[in-house]
C-alpha cells in the first residue's frame, strides 16, 4: 500500500524518505485505523502535525485536513488554548509518551471558530529509529466538560459587559505585549469597533506613534520583569482621529496558577483636561512666586534704604557732635604741651637758682615726686595727643563711610572707602584675650577715581568684611590658642585695574572654613541667612548684590572651597553710565 491511500496525510510526510512498511506496519491496517476509527486520530512527527483523519477534521471545525495541519503545523502558543505555557506543556507530554510508550491525559484545544473544547487524549509513541519518533494521538471529546463550559462562557460574557461599563479603558496583554483583550472604552480609543478585534494585535498595530508604542512596551516589560505594579504613569496617546490626550495609566502583572508572570493588565483614564488645569495652576504658581520674589526684593530695598538712611544719619550725627569737642581737644593739646613745658622749665630754674630752700617746699617736692612728674608728664601729653589723633581719624572715617553729604554719584577714592571701613572694624580685627589679631594684608594697586555711589559701595565692603570676620571667628572658636598662633586667621584685600582702566576689581579673601555649595547658590537670595536668630537678617549679601549689579552695572561673585576659605570679587566700571 502506498502513502497516497491515506487521504489526510501531510504532503511533508509523504515526501520523506522513511521506510513505509516500518512506519505503518502494512497499508491495510493503517487504512482501517484512519477510516473506521470513531475517534479523532492525529499523527505527530518532529513536533509537527503531519496526519489526521476525517473525524479529527470535523472535530476541530475545519473543512479539510490541509487547513487543520496548516493551523497546527507547529506547537504555537497563540493557537493553543492553555496560554503561554501550552507549548512547554505539550513538549513535556510528548517526552512523557516517548519514555513510557503511552500517555493519557485531558487537554483543551481551540477550534477554527476560536471556541474551546476539552478532550481525553491517548498519546502513543512509535520509535522509528534512534533519532526519530512518531506520536499517535487519539482524541475523544469530553461532553460533560463542554456542558460545564457553557455557564463559563455566559460568565465571561457578563464580565465583558461589566468591563465595557467601567469608565476607564482596560486592557490585558501576554508576555510579548500582544493584546489578549480589552473593554469597549479601550477599543474606542484604539479605533476599533469591537473589543474582540484587539486580540493578537500589538501597540505598533494601533494608532499610537512609534515613540508611544515603544514607551508602552517599555512599561509593560518593567512591570512583568520586576513583578511590581506601576501606578499613575503619565503617558501621551495619539488617537485614530489624530488628536492627542494624556493618560493616567496603572499597570499590574498577571500570574498563572503556578505564580508565573503570564502578562500585564492595565487601565488608563483621560486626564488631558486635568493636566491642562494643573499646568495652568503651575503657571499661576510660577507667576505668584515671581511676584512674591519681586515684592521681597522691593521690601528688602525699602528696609535697607531705611536702614542705611538711619545708619547714615546716626553716624553723621555722632561724627558731627564728636567733631567739635575732639577738634577743641586736638587743637589745644599742642598749646597745653607748650604751656606745661614752659612751667616745667621755670620749676627747674627755680630749683637750680633759688638760694634759700624751705622745708615746706622740699616736703612738697618729695610728696609729689617732682622728678618722676617731670619725666612722666610729657609722656602723658604724648599719649593724649595720640588718642586725640585716633578719635579724629575715627570721626573722619565715620563721615567718609556714611557719605551723607555725597548721596549722589561722586568721583571717589576706593581705597579711602576701604580704609574707613577697616577703621570702623578695627575693634573686631585686633587681638583679644581669646585669640591673636587677625592678620590684614592690603595689596592695593594704583586705581583711578571711580564714579559711584560711595556710601552704598562702602556698605558692600562692610557686609563682606563682617561676614569674613564672622567666618574667621567661627573657625577660631574650635581651635586652640597655639593653633591660632601657628596658623593665624588672615584677610587679604586686593585692588587692581582691569580692561585698560575701564573697570576696577576689589577682592576680599579670608582663610576661614569656606562656604558649602548649597549655601553659595542661595547666598544672594533675600532673607537667606545661616546665622542664628537675632544675628542676621539675611539682607546684607542680597543688598550688596543689588548695589554692585543693579546700581553700578558691575558683578559680584563668590569663590569658596571648604576648609580653605572664601573670596568675594567686586568689579565695577570706572565711569557709571
Amino acid at each position: 500500500m502506498t502513502l497516497e491511500l491515506i487521504p489526510y496525510l501531510s504532503a511533508d510526510l509523504k515526501s520523506c524518505e522513511l521506510n513505509q512498511a516500518t512506519l505503518f506496519h502494512g497499508g491495510f491496517i493503517l487504512r482501517q485505523l484512519f477510516e473506521k476509527s470513531v475517534d479523532a486520530t492525529l499523527i505527530w512527527h518532529d513536533r509537527c502535525l503531519v496526519a489526521c483523519n476525517k473525524v479529527a477534521v470535523d472535530l476541530f471545525g475545519y473543512t479539510d485536513a490541509d487547513m487543520l495541519q496548516s493551523s497546527y503545523r507547529k506547537l504555537s502558543p497563540s493557537l493553543q488554548a492553555n496560554g503561554e505555557s501550552s507549548h512547554e506543556q505539550t513538549v513535556v507530554m510528548l517526552e512523557t509518551a516517548a519514555q513510557s510508550g503511552c500517555h493519557r491525559f485531558e487537554w483543551c484545544y481551540q477550534k477554527a471558530d476560536l471556541t474551546l473544547f476539552f478532550v481525553e487524549v491517548t498519546l502513543s509513541a512509535i520509535a522509528i529509529d534512534e533519532n526519530s519518533t512518531l506520536f499517535y494521538e487519539v482524541c475523544r471529546p469530553i461532553h460533560n466538560r463542554q456542558r460545564q463550559e457553557k455557564p463559563q462562557q455566559e460568565s465571561n460574557q457578563l464580565l465583558q459587559k461589566i468591563l465595557d461599563t467601567i469608565p476607564q479603558a482596560i486592557f490585558w496583554k501576554d508576555r510579548q505585549s500582544v493584546y489578549l483583550g480589552c473593554n469597549q472604552n479601550f477599543a474606542h480609543a484604539a479605533g476599533l469597533e469591537d473589543p474582540s478585534k484587539i486580540i493578537g494585535l500589538t501597540d505598533y498595530d494601533l494608532p499610537w506613534t512609534t515613540e508611544e508604542a515603544d514607551l508602552y512596551r517599555q512599561h509593560d516589560q518593567l512591570v512583568m520583569t520586576s513583578k511590581t505594579a506601576q501606578y499613575h504613569l503619565m503617558e501621551s496617546q495619539q488617537h485614530a482621529d489624530g488628536s492627542h490626550i494624556w493618560c493616567d495609566t496603572n499597570k499590574i502583572p498577571l500570574y498563572d496558577a503556578e505564580g508565573h508572570v503570564i502578562g500585564v493588565m492595565g487601565t488608563f483614564e483621560d486626564v488631558t483636561q486635568r493636566q491642562q488645569y494643573e499646568e495652568a495652576l503651575k503657571q499661576k504658581a510660577r507667576d505668584l512666586e515671581q511676584f512674591v520674589e519681586e515684592l521681597q526684593q522691593k521690601q528688602s530695598k525699602l528696609i535697607q534704604t531705611e536702614k542705611m538712611s538711619g545708619l547714615g544719619q546716626l553716624v553723621a550725627g555722632v561724627a558731627h557732635e564728636i567733631n567739635n569737642p575732639v577738634n577743641f581737644i586736638h587743637g589745644n593739646l599742642t598749646y597745653a604741651r607748650n604751656y606745661i613745658q614752659d612751667l616745667l622749665a621755670v620749676v627747674k630754674a627755680y630749683r637750680e637758682y633759688y638760694p634759700d630752700s624751705r622745708t615746706e617746699i622740699d616736703d612738697l617736692i618729695e610728696d609729689v615726686d617732682l622728678d618722676f612728674l617731670l619725666r612722666d608728664l610729657p609722656k602723658l601729653l604724648d599719649s593724649m595727643q595720640v588718642g586725640a589723633h585716633r578719635i579724629h581719624d575715627i570721626v573722619a572715617s565715620l563721615r567718609t563711610f556714611s557719605r551723607v553729604d555725597q548721596a549722589e554719584v561722586k568721583d571717589v577714592d576706593i581705597h579711602t572707602g576701604l580704609n574707613s571701613t577697616l577703621m570702623i572694624l578695627q575693634g573686631r580685627i585686633k587681638a583679644t584675650p581669646d585669640r591673636p589679631e587677625i592678620q590684614l594684608h592690603k595689596q592695593y594697586g594704583t586705581l583711578p577715581r571711580v564714579k559711584c555711589y560711595a556710601g552704598q559701595l562702602n556698605q558692600v565692603f562692610m557686609n563682606i568684611l563682617v561676614n569674613a570676620i564672622d567666618a574667621l571667628d567661627e573657625r577660631d572658636c574650635h581651635r586652640s590658642l597655639d593653633d591660632m598662633k601657628a596658623n593665624p586667621s588672615q584677610l587679604w584685600i586686593t585692588t587692581q585695574v582691569i580692561g585698560d582702566r575701564d573697570a576696577v576689581q576689589i577682592s576680599i579673601r579670608d582663610n576661614g572654613l569656606g562656604i558649602p555649595e548649597s549655601i553659595q547658590r542661595r547666598m544672594f537670595d533675600p532673607f537667606f541667612t545661616t546665622k542664628p536668630v537675632g544675628k542676621g537678617t539675611g539682607l546684607g549679601m542680597s543688598i550688596s548684590y543689588q548695589i554692585v549689579v543693579e546700581k553700578h552695572n558691575g558683578t559680584l561673585t563668590c569663590h569658596s572651597t571648604l576648609g580653605q576659605g572664601t573670596e568675594f570679587i567686586i568689579e565695577i566700571p570706572v565711569t557709571l553710565a
